[in-house]
């Protein structure tokens, strides 16, 4: 663990997490109110030179965890987030290499599964449309967008970090869910369809967050349910409402 940290700690890529976030960034208030679980490489080093670590594996969650919250924070052209992507390859190279188990064993129902299911579900419901993809604020008329939601959030992105493994666990994953919607809530007025859509995917998906959170639970799967099991949008916001991009987001 020692030689792979400092193999790591040695590249030029390792200087933007040697450390905790500098207080004088423009980005630190907003990072440190959206990263539920904070660290560095410097107090990786500090833990495994303590004897923290019981195995390889939760050495392992936690540098991970360096680059996930890096990849999840930052834009993906920004080089932080390159920065990230390119230490977490090149831990899994090296991992790989050596032979190392990384990663505890997997165990029946292990917890991506079931939650890939229910953000399908959440993205084929006809309400989801103006949360598939980031707002464009440009093309969406909302030019104010990004001064007044500082941590954008979609599905699509979601489902993008979920496919490359970067939520270490439900919270981290159910976060982005709830900023996604949040976010649509904080900037459209309460009768806005793209608020009331929100508030109504939120409501369902902190219901059924909440179910996969006990395992004595039956699956989801075998629940009886309409449109991929979201509520069917009502008459006063019908699904016209969700194909125009306008919508989206600009108050009318």
């Amino acid at each position: 663990c020692a030689q792979i940290l400092t193999v790591l700690m040695r590249k030029r890529d390792a200087s933007y997490f040697s450390s905790s976030p500098d207080p004088t960034s423009p980005w630190y208030l907003n990072y440190t109110t959206t990263v539920s679980k904070p660290i560095h490489l410097g107090l990786v080093h500090k833990r495994l030179w303590e004897g923290a670590y019981p195995s390889i594996p939760r050495f392992s969650e936690d540098l991970r965890l360096v680059f996930s919250n890096a990849m999840s924070f930052f834009p993906t052209e920004s080089k932080h987030y390159k920065a990230a992507r390119n230490l977490r390859k090149l831990f899994g190279d090296i991992s790989a290499e050596l032979g190392l188990k990384t990663r505890q064993a997997p165990t029946v129902g292990d917890w991506p599964y079931e939650y890939r299911l229910l953000l399908k579900r959440l993205s084929k419901s006809p309400q989801s449309q103006p949360f598939l993809r980031p707002v464009d604020p440009q093309a969406d008329h909302c030019p104010d967008y990004p001064q007044r939601i500082p941590s954008p959030m979609d599905l699509g992105t979601v489902q993008a970090r979920l496919d490359q493994s970067l939520y270490l666990s439900p919270e981290e994953f159910g976060e982005d869910v709830r900023r996604t919607f949040d976010n649509a809530m904080s900037y459209n007025p309460p009768k806005h369809p793209v608020h009331i859509a929100a508030k109504k995917l939120l409501r369902v998906f902190k219901e059924k967050f909440a179910k996969l959170q006990q395992p004595l639970d039956p699956p989801i799967s075998g629940e009886n349910s309409t449109a991929g099991g979201m509520e069917a949008p009502t008459r006063a916001s019908s699904r016209s409402a969700w194909v125009c991009p306008h919508h989206r987001c600009a108050v009318t």
